[in-house]
């Protein structure tokens, strides 16, 4: 069943390409809009789970969802990286998810905060599709702090006790987001076969 968010990006999802490796589609602000308010899905499901390593419990996400939603998301975090936003909110309505909503934030440096030299900025991204397994990021040589991260809170407070969040912001700066989106998209892809994708920063997992 199709909802708000694959419904506004129908027309780009027809024409993603889905042969690994064989055909490169770009992505950028000419093809892709931000929805005027804020998109809702109920085919996206984020459970609230927790991991442990020795005397240390996290909180992990659980995501399930049909492969059209993981690409329609996708197309929404490219949109949003490619528009002037600072944020943009998808809204889950998933009545057995734990997470209602995603906050995905954008990397906007102020011009106070500007480094020396010329600021790049993000306009598009040359999509090819590719094959991925369980840890798709395990051969990037990249600090564990430039990965894509996920932060679990209330949609207020930044920060709030464990089992208390319902909101899930993310997902660091522009290479990380894209990072991200690229694999939403490979995700959803037809000729994906991988049905369990696990991101684990640390030395072995990625």
């Amino acid at each position: 069943m199709s909802d708000d968010l694959e419904i506004f990006y129908s027309e780009v999802l027809k024409s993603l390409p889905n042969e690994v490796g064989m055909q490169e589609f770009v992505i950028s602000k000419n093809i892709l809009q931000v929805p005027d308010e804020f998109p809702t899905t109920h085919n996206l499901r984020i459970d609230i789970s927790e991991h442990v390593y020795g005397s240390l419990k996290v909180e992990t996400l659980l995501f399930y969802a049909p492969k059209r939603t993981y690409r329609s998301l996708g197309l929404l975090i490219f949109a949003g990286m490619f528009s002037e936003l600072t944020e943009c909110t998808l809204h889950i309505t998933h009545p057995d998810s734990d997470i209602t909503s995603i906050k995905i934030m954008f990397d906007r440096p102020e011009l106070k905060n500007v480094m020396p030299g010329f600021t790049e900025k993000p306009f598009a991204f040359s999509y090819w599709p590719d094959e991925i397994q369980t840890h798709p990021w395990q051969t990037i040589e990249m600090n564990d702090f430039e990965f894509p991260h996920f932060i679990i809170n209330d949609g207020i407070d930044s920060y709030v006790k464990q089992g208390e969040g319902n909101v899930v912001e993310g997902f660091g700066n522009d290479r990380a987001t894209a990072l991200f989106a690229d694999l939403l998209l490979n995700i959803g892809g037809d000729e994906n076969s991988c049905e369990r994708i696990e991101l684990e920063c640390g030395p072995y997992y990625k």
